[in-house]
């Protein structure tokens, strides 16, 4: 409930955040790789080895068979990028994802920003986890 009220709590922030779930958590990671007003990033239920999942709506003609998330979230760097994934999410496996947080960690790392990236494994389905810790990453970044 916390959560939720941060969000919709009228406060006067002028830098842009974006939070996204499933497709959101897909538009949240391309907007800010090609948006650099976009300061800070919460990708819900998406960040995955796009090679799995197959389906024509999730890789556009094998846009993000090629260029992968790892890569779409390294644009992002060194600006605030947090990603969760549900443990039990049956759209997208958090153990898939593994590989390619460990390959967009390294585009963090060359970027002196690895404390601008963390990531989340909720126990959770294929939902928003409202971890406080996640809102609170998201809007420190904002100010």
């Amino acid at each position: 409930k916390r959560s939720v009220d941060r969000l919709t709590e009228k406060r006067q922030y002028s830098d842009i955040g974006i939070l996204g779930l499933s497709y959101g958590g897909m538009h949240a990671l391309t907007y800010a790789a090609t948006d650099d007003r976009v300061k800070s990033v919460y990708s819900s239920c998406f960040f995955n080895d796009r090679a799995i999942y197959t389906r024509p709506d999730w890789s556009y003609s094998g846009q993000f068979l090629r260029f992968k998330d790892a890569e779409t979230g390294g644009l992002i760097a060194p600006r605030a990028l947090y990603i969760e994934l549900g443990k039990f999410d049956e759209t997208f496996s958090a153990e898939n994802a593994k590989g390619e947080l460990a390959r967009l960690s390294a585009y963090y790392e060359a970027a002196g920003a690895t404390e601008k990236l963390k990531y989340n494994f909720f126990d959770g389905t294929h939902e928003l986890s409202y971890d406080e810790a996640g809102f609170d990453f998201f809007f420190k970044y904002l100010r």
